[in-house]
């Protein structure tokens, strides 16, 4: 095939009617500008649309196959119709199936956590339709997508609707899809309210009601959940302590390769905890090896004690009581923030309760200018 450049240009661009164009360049032949319009953001859409079509040209070209005419004409032509990308070898439309897995290629190669990536891609193999055409992902689907989850919570539903977006951005890019679909995806907010949050007492009690036919087992998860109410981790940073992360100086380091933000912080620990953490020491591993590696067998045997005793709660009730109960305590809303690992707002928002109302009676009672 030819060798073909395409670009960009903005003409008239100190006058009212300033226009993006679509540059061609062709060996042996005149330069031809394609009108696109005044938006910046559709002439790019354009350019990586006429991109993608010109490299799969060259692709099926190179194994000799014949090149689709909506190839060929998306590599000349602008329009609104979304470029029919093609496997190798074959006639059958790009599955939502193969984005996906080209999706999950890409965040690996930025960066993401496996974690974060995993959860990703089992969100999109639960929602969407993997064997249908990429031209599937619209408004309609991503509408009933987030019509059947409206049960869940709220941080459930945004954790969807945050996966959406991402992989319809990778779309846009990749595959030039209308950008006003993004627009119709719903930015959720969590309620700070959802979660319960237990008393100090009702999490000695939630602790003691642990049960296992293993009484190792019981015992090294019951420590795991002492150390989620006073350090205020998340369970699956906690789960994957690692002996060379506990200090002599009374703290846990949690590394960034186990946190969310990806970030080391530091927390300090009572030392009675850290001195029943010493008796389970060994030179290296996990610190808590007997306790299940997954989220749903750690959660089974908390249910079993909360059943028990007759709370509502989760292991991330573990972490919002402890968010409330040292920022009663102390007053230090950034200290605090700076234990969970997290900003100020977000710790305020998401990790506080509501006060009762004799808790409001004690801090206007403070401020009474009457008060003698």
């Amino acid at each position: 095939m030819e060798k073909i450049v395409y670009s960009i240009v903005l003409k008239n661009k100190n006058r009212a009617s300033a226009k993006w164009y679509g540059r061609i360049r062709q060996p042996g032949k005149p330069e031809k500008l394609v009108p696109i319009g005044p938006d910046k953001a559709q002439a790019d859409r354009w350019l990586r649309r006429a991109r993608l079509a010109y490299d799969e040209a060259v692709d099926l070209e190179a194994h000799h196959e014949p090149i689709p005419p909506e190839i060929s004409e998306a590599i000349l032509t602008v329009d609104s119709t979304t470029v029919i990308a093609r496997k190798r070898g074959s006639e059958a439309v790009l599955t939502l199936g193969s984005v996906v897995d080209r999706w999950e290629a890409k965040m690996r190669l930025e960066g993401k956590s496996e974690r974060t990536i995993a959860n990703y891609t089992r969100i999109c193999r639960e929602v969407l339709p993997m064997g249908q055409p990429l031209t599937t992902l619209d408004k309609d689907l991503i509408d009933r997508i987030m019509m059947s989850k409206a049960h869940l919570t709220s941080s459930s539903r945004r954790h969807v609707a945050e996966m959406l977006k991402g992989l319809y951005r990778f779309c846009m890019f990749e595959y030039g899809l209308p950008a006003k679909v993004l627009q119709a995806i719903p930015s959720i907010k969590a309620v700070s309210d959802e979660r319960p949050c237990w008393t100090l007492q009702e999490i000695k009690a939630v602790i003691g009601a642990v049960e296992h036919p293993n009484e190792s087992v019981r015992r090294q998860f019951q420590l795991y959940l002492k150390v989620l109410a006073q350090t205020g981790a998340r369970q699956g940073e906690c789960a994957d302590l690692r002996w060379e992360n506990l200090n002599v100086d009374y703290t846990i380091t949690f590394p960034a390769t186990v946190t969310k933000t990806r970030t080391t912080r530091v927390v300090p620990i009572p030392r009675s905890l850290y001195q029943e953490l010493m008796q389970w020491h060994r030179p290296q591993g996990l610190i808590f090896d007997l306790v299940p590696r997954t989220q749903s067998g750690r959660y089974s045997l908390l249910k079993k004690a909360l059943d028990k005793v007759g709370l509502p709660g989760s292991l991330h009730t573990f972490r919002k009581t402890a968010s409330t109960h040292m920022y009663f305590s102390s007053g230090d809303i950034k200290g605090t923030s700076q234990i969970l690992g997290h900003s100020a707002v977000t710790a305020l928002t998401y990790y506080q309760r509501t006060r009762k109302v004799e808790e409001l009676r004690e801090i206007i009672e403070l401020n009474d200018i009457d008060r003698p």
